[in-house]
């Protein structure tokens, strides 16, 4: 991963952690679906992964699988 990469990573980890703090959170969900799409880069996942705690966490993966039901119909 580039330095630059991993800035803008590290932009949005703060970003999604400030939504979340102000109760914003599907516009965490949103920041964070630019790394965590399907087929996505895993050393991203991993990276988002390690810099959220188990709360923030959990709030992005139910919108995950959230959205995941709406796209089966």
């Amino acid at each position: 991963m580039t330095r630059e990469r991993l800035q803008v990573l590290a932009d949005t980890v703060m970003q999604i952690k400030h939504a979340i703090a102000e109760g914003r959170d599907w516009s965490a969900y949103v920041l964070a679906s630019s790394i965590i799409v399907e087929g996505g880069d895993l050393e991203e996942q991993l990276y988002l992964s390690t810099q959220l705690d188990a709360r923030e966490r959990n709030i992005l993966k139910t919108y995950q699988e959230a959205e995941r039901r709406a796209q089966r119909g």
